[in-house]
Parts: C-alpha cells; structure tokens; sequence
C-alpha cells in the first residue's frame, strides 16, 4: 500500500466576482449543492500513497483504497494532498466539503495549519458586517445546520502535513451517489467533456442540448460529474476569451463610423485602451427612431442564451408598421449590475435624456435593479416569453408528467380577464399539480406585476392585442447573426440586417401611400382610419371595428357626466365588458384597457360609439405613433381646454350630435302617414339651413370662434316672385311680418285644398272614362282575346287593381274607330321614374316573335348607372299591324310625358323601323346586332356549314372595323371571297349597314361599353322569369318577380358603390376623382381606360394654337393609331374612336392626351351624370313630375332609406359651424313636432295635401310658433317670400287642373253626342 500511487485531478477553485464561484480556501456564504463548476488542480502523496493532478483525469484508489478513511497521524507531502484527499473521501460519503480556517506562522506568515470541514458546518451569520449596511438582493437559502464533521492537518517541521483532528459523524443526512455529482466540491469539467462542450458549441448548440449529449455519451448525469449551469459558465468563459482578441476590431469599427458621422454615438466603460468594460453605439438613424418611437423599448439579451456567440444585446422599438426598429447596440463584456447602471446611463444620454414609457427586458435581478436607478418612472416588464421558456426548464418533469399543464399554464397568465380572475386561476393552477412550494414557480409568481399582462395592460407596450406573445425580443437581428457569427463576420451582418429592415419600411410606407385598404363596412369610421393608419395597423383596427357587428352595448347607469354600457359578444353575456362614456369629451374607458396597453381602440368602445352614433374616430383617439404621419412635423387636433367650447368646435361632435337627432326623426317619421309631411319638413329645414350658411358667408372665424358680423350695411338679396312683390315684407315692421307670414299662410292653405278637390275630381274622371274605354275595348275585340289563351280580362283586372293602388300605375288598351287594336300597354312608377333618369337610350325588346315565349309579351328597356337593366314598360301585342307599333310607341311616349329618348335599338323589322320613325323621328334608331347575326346564320346555313371559318370573318368585319372605309373595304372583300355578292339578305342587311354596323353608330350615345360590344341585352331583363311555358296567368307573377329581383340587385349595387372603396392602381387624381363619382362597375371601366394610357404614347401631330391634333396609338400599334384633338383653352378633347360619344366614357386616347397635358382631373363635361352614384339624385326634369310617385309609399325600406338619404345630407350641411348647428337642430326640432302631431291625430292613410287639410287650432298653433325660429328681419323677409311664391305656384297649379277638368267634361258632352247620332242612325238602319 505504501508503494501504490494514487493520482487525482480535483478542481477546487472559483471565479472570480461570482456568489457561485468562491475558492475554498476562505470561508463563503452557505452554499449546498448550487449550480457552479469548480475547475483546478492538486498533487502530493499520503504515506507513500501520492495524488498528483493537472492531467485532466480523475484517478481513483482500486481494491481496500476505496474504504480509506482519514485518522489521526496520517501524514501528507503537501496541503494540497490533504485537502484532495478529505474531498476524494467526502465523494465515497456523501457530503461536500469546504475550507473552514487557518493558521500562519509569525515567523514568516506561511500557512501552517489547515481546517477542512463539511459545507454544511456552522451557522449563517446574518450580523455579519458586509450585509448590515446593505439590502440582500437575492437570499438564499439556508444550509448550513452545524455540522462538526472536518479534518484538520498541520505542517511538520520535515515539511510534511499530518492529521492533527478528524470528526466522522455528521448531523445530517448524506447524499445518495446519483446526486453526489451535484455537490460543490465534487463538481468538475474533464477534459474530454471541454472538448466535445467546445465542439458543439461552435456549431451553434446552446447548454441544453450540449447537456443532452454529455448525458447520453456518458449514460447518466452522475457520470458526467457537473450539472447544466456549469456547462453554461464554462461556454460563457469561452465565449468572453474569444472576445478578448477581438474587441479592439469592434473599436476600430465604430471610431471609422464616427469619423463617417459626427453623429454616430459610441462610448466604452472604463478605459478604452484596456477596451475591458461593456461598449455602446448609436447610429444617427437609431436615434431619430427613438425621437419618433421611444415610448417603448426593449433590451434584448437573446445571446445569454447561446443563441449568439457574440455577447451582443440590441436596443429596439416598433415603428408606425408595427415592425421592429433599432435604438442602439451594446458588446456586454462585464455582466454586473454596475455595468448595466453604466450601460442604460450611456444609452439614455445618447437618446438626449429621454426616458420612455415602458421597458421590456429577460428577466434577470441585475437589469431590473439597474433599470430602478437610471429609469425609475418607466415601467419594467419581463419578457414572458422568456419566463414560458425558463418554465420549461425548471419544470419538466411536470410537462412530462402532465401533458395538459402547459396549456392550463398559458391560460391562466394570457386568457384571464381581471387580477381576481388571475390570482383564482394561479392558485387553482399551482394546487392542481401540487407545486405550491416550488421555489422557481413562487419567485416568478412575486414578479408578477411585471410580466403577467392581466397586471400591465394600464401601460402603453405597442403590442395589438394584450395577449401578443413578446417575441420582438429576438426579432430585430433574427437570420443575420447567430450562433456560428463570429467579430469580423458581424459588422457586415449588422449592416445587412440595417439594410434590410430599412428597405421593409420603406416598401411599408409604399404600400400605405399607395394602396388603398378594402373596406369591410359601410362606416365613415374605418374609411377615416384607412386614410388616417398605415396598413398595418389599419387592418388591426379594422377587425376590431367589424368585430363590433357580432357585440351588444347595452346601456347601464347613467349620471350626467359618464354613461355606462355593458359590452358583450352575442350569446356570451358571461364574458362581458364596462365601458364609460363622458359624450362632452367624447372620451371612453374600457375595462380591457386595449386602447392604454396598444394605442388602438377596442370593440368595446367601438361598439359603444356605434350605438350612440359617434361615426368618426374623436382626434385623441389616433395616436399619432401609428398613422401614416408618424414621421413628419404634423400633430394631430390637440384637445381643447374648453371643454365645451371644443365640444362645439368639433365638426366630429356636430356631426355626430346632430346625425344622432336626424335619424331619432327618421325613425319616428318612417310610416306611410307621416312620410310626406316628414320629408317636406326635413326640406324646408334644409332650406333654413341653406339660408343659415348664406349668411355664415358673411362672418368671420377669429381664434376658431365665429362671431357674427356687426356691420349693418350688407346688401340683400332682392326677391321678385308673382303679384307679392309689393308686399313681399320689405318696409313692413316685425309684427307686421309676423302677420303677414299667418295670413300667408291661410291662403296658401286654402288653395291647396281647392287644388286638390281639382286634381281628385279630375283623377276620378280620368279614371271612369279609361274604365268605359276598357270594357268597350274587351267587348269589341273579344276574338283577339283567345290569343292570351282567354286570360285577358285577367290581365285587365290586374291593371286595374294596380291603377287603383297607385293612381300613378299606367296602363292603355289599343281601341280606335275600326276597332281593329286590342295591344295592352302599362308601366308602373318605378317604370316611369327611372326614365326620367336613364331616358337615353332605350331598348324594344320582342324576343316573344323568335318564339322563346308563349304569352305575345314585348318590354322597353334601359340601362341604369349600373349598366343593368331597368324597366321602362311592357306591352301584350295582340295586333302587329303598322298602326299598332304606332299606338304602342305613341302611348309609351305619353306615359313618359312625351320625353324622347337619344337612341332606341329594336329587332329589324320594317313595321317597327316605320312606327319609330313616325314617333320618334329624332331618335336614332338601331337594329339588334345579335338578331341580325342570328338571323344571318339562318339565312345562310349551308355556308355556316360548308365555311367554317366564315363567322368568324363576317363577325370580325362588323364589330372590329376602325373607320368605315375599313368596313367597306371588308364587307366587299368577304362577299367576293365566298361568292355571295348577290345574296339577297346580305344585299338587305348591307342597305341598313347604317341602322347597325358600329363603326355608324359610333357617334350617337347607346349606353354599351365599347362600340364593338354586343347588343345582348335585348332579352336581358325578363331571362329566367318568361319562357316560352309561361301563360298569362304566370305571366303577371313573373313580371312581379322580375321587377323585385332588379330593383334588389340595383339596391345592393348602390349599397356596394356607396360602402365599399374601390382598389386605385395608380397614384392619379384623376382615377381618386373617379372612384368617388362613378358607380363601382363604372369606375371599374375607367380605372381599364385609366391604366390603359399608360401603354398609349400621345404624340402631337398638329397645333392650331389653342386646338392641338395627338396621335395616340399603343406601343408598337403605331398602325392602329386614333387621333385626338384637344382644345387647351377649355380642355375639350375628341377623339376619332368616339367612345365617350357613344358609352359615356371617356377613352384611353384622350385620357393619355389629358395625362401630356397634364390635366390631372376630368373635367365635368366628360363626368356624365347618368354613370355617377348620384345618377338619382335632384330635381326631375318633367314638369308632369307631380303624377308620378318618387316611390314614398312603394314600401317601409324604400321609404326609410329616402328619409335617411335626406337627413344625411341634411347633417353635412347643418354641421359646418356652431351657427348653421344651432339653426339646424332647431329646424330639426320644429319638423319633429309637426311630424309628431300628426302622427297624435290618427289619421289614417294622408296625401300631400296632409298638411293643407288640417285645419286645427294646435296645427295652427304651430305653424304660428314656427315664424319664432325666425331670429332676424332677413329671415322673415325670406319666409315671406317663400310664401308668396308657393302660393302664386298652387295657384297657377290649380288654375291648369280646372282647365283640365272643364276641358274633360267638354269632351265628354261632344262625344255623348256624336255617340248619340251614331247610335240613333245604327237604330235606323236596322229598321229598314
């Protein structure tokens, strides 16, 4: 035994600045089994038996060396063999050992006496000098419980070490072998494990799966002899000596980009030479961003997880796109709490002192005591992501264990509502899976206002939704720098990554300036937030803002100043929501707290705002972080200091007020009784308000206030209208006005009475004599009938319970002397409205005579500012003789009060083409395209058959010429070709070319889209309703349907066109201009012309001074080239294609002209009106117009919808300024009374004359009150004017239904008596 040598390699020793790493040779904290290596070496020999270390082995005692124990007398060659020894013995038991005192001799201060003890000797001393006057910032616990166990040896004067003391027991349990390796002094990396830990290291493997490995190589962690946090000190020591070599490269960097920029920022701590301290840089980019973005911040130390190689921590913000942006960079050689203080000071200065709002960094005591001192108003969050993964780490086994944990985890710290509802949730949690006592799981659960978001949503993070997972942390340089990056490699990483995150904001900001948002809702509030937020954060917005359809605000308490709702998702009450609304200030709080934590509004309030008809987002609700100006010098409207002043001030608040009040009137104005007398109202407040902004006109805004003008000398408007000129109120004192306005007023109501005694009794008439003329008609045509299949007089009575519903229903029977008509003809109101507004272009549709119907069933169409078709009447034709297409036509004009249309395209038919031209002999008469291609093809079967080609080539000669040479040139050409020359259809069809060839038609308007385009439409309207099965009875049904399916389709058109924004493709204000007149299907064709110019050059051929000829043809197309003549002085253009001549809008040709000229908008005489979105709005052009219905009482939507169309309107104009405002809510007022009061009355069904007739004392009353709105001589002079001219109007109105009446009755008496002698001399002739 005293020969056998024993050799060990025991580290021993610490690092130094590490509560982890302490030598132990001098007495430390309690440390017991804690995560730290202990690395170094030892040699000497023990009576023969010699330890000698430094290989990188651990060789162990064989055979009874395993069971040597210390014992008094045992001697050593040095210290450092005895402690080996004392360790290596402490391994076998089960314990760690530690350094507990020792001797020097005076005689020379050497160590001569050395006491080794168990770790777990002794107690904690917490009066210790070194902790009285400072705080513990992390307490550990307690493990030292006074344990005697030690070894104490002492040198002899030979120079060796003898065993001078050894106490063996313990009071306390000793560690089992498979966890001895856990111990302090028992801790070691190998050499073999140094190797592989560096090997994999270099390949980018962080210590949890270089851990792994160790532990699968070796087949057990005992075996491995250290544990994780040792493996990841050792990589961290490495990390820092590959730096050492490295640093003065990064200096040389950022002196060079200084000396590129004075206003690049860097600093290093301490001495820059030594370059040993922690280092900082700021770009002059980097710090601008945090002029525009600083209000949140985060400290990423991603590389302390292995993720980098490099110690390299950026500080980053989010921009105005929500992507990631840079405030600086930090190369973090020093990791003490001191250092950070330095580091966050340096960054804080470079950044001009400006503290942000909030901080997000890993979750360390060191950063967090560091960002207390240097940014003690700046709330501190860890990132939770961190805290998920650190989780994961320290309880795996309960993931392995409990599958459902991780989730029952992620829902307890993101899903819950409330703190109550979190703090429930965590106890629930940690009782669940018995981890009540986990010291890892309580320590985080302390920190919990600092990262749980239930405990952080008071506080502005930049984040979109407070359960957003904060993984920006790792974003900034994700794919540029990594694990394998090594110092030279950075810099053009760093630079690239800069790159690249310039390029995607500026594409960003491309995108948003350029690409309008599709919009999901009829709001003016998301079409505000559209052009307000960059499209990022707008489409945040907007599924916030839809997400309010499926949300209930239902109104809570109510105080005065805050209203309280209760917000919640349909069918989840449970999960409800508090909003406070103050509607002074328009300001409201949400208890999800979304608007504080991510600068955007919730649905909540949002919800809030729809029920209370708050349409536009209040100013101080875009932050200005998130719009497209985020960048620029421009601040949003700021909030006033007068409340009120600013409550008035505000065209949102306005608006919003004064929309809330109009539509309250609408609701309660809707039903069939009260519509006209509303709908007159609400004009005659809009005439008040008219005359309100005249007057506007006239004073002046001083500081945002109006203040009226004091000047009494302006001119007034002189009125002339009628016999009242004279005594229309001038000169005339206010009571005088006041009386002459009620007296007025009493004629005026008596001359609507007798009018409509008139017009009744007329109507009535009218009505008797077309009954009479219809049963003469049946009974004098009673063969014919058997054409409708014997439902004729079906068809008849349906007429006639339409007329009788709608005096304005039209409908005639064919009868004249010979008795030989019997054509029915009607047109309802609809009908006869919608050619007031499309009356252009007009199509005759007989598809019956193909016999594709049953029923002889015949339309005239049109075509709406849809391009759909709408109906302008229909006809049963029993009898297609010449006179009774002329009868037809010649009725149809009377029912559209003789109006002619520009254009009416029928079938080729003589009969048809005589009867047109005898009616409408200024109308421009075209044949059906498609009826002559089918009939050709008919005509000419064999050559369709024998030719196949031919279609094709007779097609492409009619739709495709240019000009009518080339037409000519073709036709003669084709019939040549194939030897038909002397066909006798062609030859008949060539003589008509001019009827419906369309390079002859070009000129005239005809509503297509291209001149080419065909005809098809003829059969359009009825398709799918009327076949060639359907009878008279089923006739009447499917016309009915028909006619609700259009009127359906053009109302969602005008919903589509009204609501949704189309795509611009271009940057053209022109194609902006566009999108807000047209209809979408018409801007849609535009947008094709648009976007087409930019492949159609404008080359000027010819100038005559103000009139310039282009020639404009498509790149290499110069052989198909148009010529434009454009007129600079009035910006006139017309071009040889003749396509605003012939569809109504404007063609590429001329379009590219205006865009050389630089005529950025279209100039109105090429907006045609009939293609716009308002193609229904304004007065119509029929002075017959009082007949027809304007579809008030059609149904309650129909109706709702006009009353809301009004008001709306009514709104724009009323909230300019507080003046007009205040005019217009009083206006609005007195038209709810009126609205009111005849609503009380009961009425029942009322007419126009509702008001006329009244004749009640509270009516007058009320009438007579109304002159108080009146504040100013101006007004009642104008009221008075009003008046008068209104009953000169009724008077003349009912002078001309008089004349009518007698004239009627004149007529009647004559034909009484021509009737007479016919019947008298019928009497006679029979007698003989």
């Amino acid at each position: 035994m005293d020969n056998e040598m024993i050799e060990f390699d025991i580290g021993l020793g610490g690092r130094e600045g590490d509560d982890d790493f302490v030598e132990i040779e001098h007495p430390v904290e309690d440390e017991e089994m804690v995560d730290s290596p202990l690395i170094g070496s030892a040699s000497g020999s023990v009576n023969g038996v010699g330890f000698s270390g430094g290989s990188g082995e651990i060789y162990l005692p064989e055979g009874d060396l395993l069971d040597l124990e210390p014992y008094d007398g045992m001697e050593f060659e040095s210290e450092e063999a005895a402690k080996a020894f004392y360790n290596s013995y402490a391994r076998r038991v089960g314990f760690s050992t530690r350094v507990s005192s020792s001797r020097r001799s005076r005689r020379d201060g050497a160590i001569i006496q050395r006491q080794f003890v168990c770790a777990k000797e002794g107690f904690r001393n917490l009066n210790e000098k070194r902790t009285k006057d400072r705080e513990i910032k992390r307490p550990r616990t307690i493990t030292r419980v006074g344990c005697k166990a030690s070894l104490s040896v002492k040198m002899q004067d030979s120079g060796k070490w003898v065993v001078s003391g050894f106490v063996k027991e313990h009071n306390h349990e000793l560690v089992p072998p498979d966890q001895v390796h856990c111990l302090r002094s028992h801790r070691q990396i190998s050499g073999s494990a140094k190797t592989l830990i560096d090997t994999l290291q270099a390949a980018g493997m962080g210590p949890r799966r270089i851990m792994s490995a160790l532990i699968k190589e070796y087949e057990g962690i005992s075996k491995v002899g250290f544990t994780e946090v040792d493996c990841r000190n050792y990589m961290r020591n490495n990390r820092q000596r590959s730096l050492d070599g490295d640093i003065q490269m990064l200096l040389d960097y950022l002196r060079q980009m200084q000396t590129d920029n004075q206003n690049f920022f860097y600093a290093v701590q301490g001495n820059e030479d030594q370059a040993m301290g922690n280092v900082i840089w700021a770009d002059p980019k980097a710090k601008m961003n945090y002029n525009y973005f600083g209000d949140t911040v985060t400290f990423d130390t991603t590389y302390r997880s292995n993720r980098y190689r490099l110690p390299f921590a950026p500080i980053t913000g989010i921009n105005h796109h929500g992507q990631p942006v840079l405030f600086g960079c930090a190369f973090l050689i020093n990791e003490s709490e001191a250092s950070f203080v330095w580091l966050f000071k340096t960054w804080l200065m470079a950044m001009s002192g400006r503290p942000p709002l909030s901080i997000t960094t890993d979750y360390d005591p060191m950063i967090q005591s560091a960002i207390m001192q240097v940014f003690p108003q700046t709330r501190h969050r860890f990132c939770k992501w961190h805290i998920f993964k650190k989780c994961q780490e320290k309880l795996s086994h309960v993931f392995l264990q409990h599958p459902n944990f991780e989730a029952d985890f992620h829902k307890c710290v993101n899903l819950t509502e409330s703190i109550e509802e979190f703090e429930s949730c965590w106890l629930s949690l940690v009782d669940r899976y018995d981890l009540r006592d986990h010291e890892w799981l309580q320590t985080v659960y302390s920190a919990r206002r600092q990262w749980v978001p239930v405990y952080l949503r008071d506080t502005f993070f930049a984040e979109m939704s407070i359960t957003q997972r904060s993984d920006s942390m790792n974003s900034y340089f994700d794919g540029y720098v990594n694990a394998s990056t090594n110092l030279s490699q950075f810099f053009k990483l760093y630079e690239k990554a800069l790159e690249s995150r310039n390029e995607k904001e500026v594409k960003a900001d491309f995108d948003t300036m350029n690409t309008s948002p599709v919009l999901k809702t009829p709001s003016p509030m998301e079409k505000q937030a559209s052009e307000f937020y960059t499209k990022k954060i707008f489409m945040r917005f907007q599924e916030e803002l839809v997400g309010t359809l499926t949300f209930t605000a239902s109104k809570g308490d109510d105080d005065g100043e805050f209203i309280s709702y209760q917000v919640a998702k349909f069918g989840e009450d449970h999960k409800a929501y508090y909003v406070k609304l103050n509607v002074l200030e328009m300001i409201a709080n949400c208890s999800c707290q979304m608007f504080e934590f991510s600068g955007l509004l919730c649905r909540h309030v949002l919800a809030v705002f729809r029920v209370t008809n708050v349409l536009t987002l209040p100013p101080h609700y875009i932050l200005k972080r998130w719009t497209r100006n985020a960048k620029s010098s421009v601040i949003l409207e700021e909030r006033s200091s007068d409340v009120y002043t600013n409550y008035l001030e505000s065209h949102t608040v306005r608006y919003n007020t004064l929309r809330h009040q109009a539509f309250k009137f609408v609701d309660g104005a809707k039903s069939s009784e009260t519509y006209d007398l509303a709908l007159d109202a609400l004009k005659e407040a809009a005439t008040k308000v008219a005359h309100a902004m005249k007057n506007d006109g006239r004073n002046v805004m001083l500081n945002g206030h109006i203040r009226g003008n004091m000047v009494g000398g302006g001119s007034r408007a002189d009125y002339t209208i009628g016999d009242h000129d004279e005594s229309s109120g001038q000169n005339l004192s206010e009571d005088d006005m006041d009386k002459k306005i009620r007296e007025i007023t009493n004629e005026l109501d008596c001359a609507n009475r007798k009018c409509e005694v008139y017009r009744a009794n007329l109507l009535s008439l009218l009505k008797d004599i077309e009954d009479h003329k219809l049963q003469l008609s049946i009974k004098m045509s009673g063969g014919r009938q058997r054409t409708l299949g014997g439902g004729g007089q079906h068809v008849l009575d349906y007429l006639k319970r339409m007329q009788a519903e709608n005096p304005a229903f039209f409908y005639a029977v064919q009868s004249d002397s010979d008795h030989s008509g019997g054509n029915i003809f009607w047109a309802d109101a609809t009908a006869r409205l919608n050619y007031n507004y499309f009356k252009d272009a007009v199509i005759f549709d007989t598809t019956y005579r193909k016999n594709r119907y049953r029923v002889p069933f015949a339309s005239f169409i049109g075509i709406n500012h849809h391009g759909q078709p709408v109906l302008f009447g229909c006809a049963l034709i029993l009898n297609e003789s010449e006179s009774s297409f002329i009868w037809l036509f010649q009725t149809w004009l009377q029912a559209m009060s003789g109006r002619h249309p520009v254009s009416i395209t029928t079938d080729p038919d003589r009969l048809i083409q005589v009867a047109v031209a005898q009616v409408l002999p200024h109308t421009r008469h075209r044949f059906c395209k498609s009826s002559i291609f089918r009939e050709t093809k008919e005509k000419l079967g064999g050559l369709y058959t024998s030719h196949s080609t031919f279609e094709t080539e007779f097609k492409k000669c009619i739709n495709e010429s240019e000009m009518i040479d080339d037409f000519e040139s073709q036709w003669h050409s084709l019939l040549q070709r194939y030897y038909i020359m002397d066909n006798e259809w062609l030859q008949s069809m060539y003589n008509a070319r001019q009827q419906w060839v369309p390079v002859y038609m070009k000129d005239t308007f005809f509503g297509d889209f291209a001149v080419n385009e065909g005809s098809g439409s003829l059969t359009l309207f009825f398709d799918g309703y009327v076949t060639e099965t359907t009878t008279v009875q089923i006739l009447l049904k499917q016309y009915e349907k028909a006619v609700v399916s259009w009127h359906e389709k053009e109302l969602k058109a005008d919903y589509d066109t009204t609501n949704t924004m189309p795509i611009l493709k271009t940057p053209s204000p022109m194609e902006k201009q566009a999108a807000n007149l047209y209809t979408r299907r018409m801007f849609k064709k535009f947008q094709e012309e648009l976007v087409e110019t930019l492949a159609n050059p404008a080359t000027k051929i010819d100038d005559r001074g103000t009139v310039a000829t282009y020639r404009v043809a498509k790149f290499g197309e110069v052989h198909k080239a148009h010529a434009v003549n454009f007129n600079s002085s009035e910006a006139k253009a017309s071009c040889s294609c003749q396509m605003f001549e012939y569809s109504g809008i404007i063609c590429r040709h001329i379009l590219a002209v205006f865009r050389a000229k630089n005529v950025l908008t279209l100039p109105s005489p090429y907006i045609l009106k009939r293609w716009t979105r308002n193609a229904k709005s304004g007065a119509v052009l029929d002075e017959h117009s009082s007949d027809l219905p304007s579809n008030s009482r059609e149904s309650v939507t129909v109706r709702y919808n006009n009353l809301r169309q009004e008001a709306i309107k009514y709104v724009e104009e009323g909230a300019k300024s507080i003046h007009i405002y205040n005019v217009a809510m009083n206006a609005l007022q007195e038209a709810s009374k009126k609205v009111a009061f005849m609503k009380n009355q009961g009425s029942g069904t009322m007419h126009d004359s509702s008001l006329a007739n009244g004749g009640s004392q509270e009516m007058q009353a009320i009438e007579e009150n109304q002159t108080a709105v009146f504040q100013s001589v101006d007004e009642k002079e104008k009221k008075i004017h009003e008046l008068s001219a209104e009953l000169d109007n009724t008077n003349q109105r009912c002078e001309v239904y008089r004349a009518n009446l007698l004239a009627v009755l004149r007529d009647m008496e004559e034909q009484k008596l021509k009737l007479s002698v016919k019947v008298q001399s019928a009497r006679l002739s029979l007698k003989e």
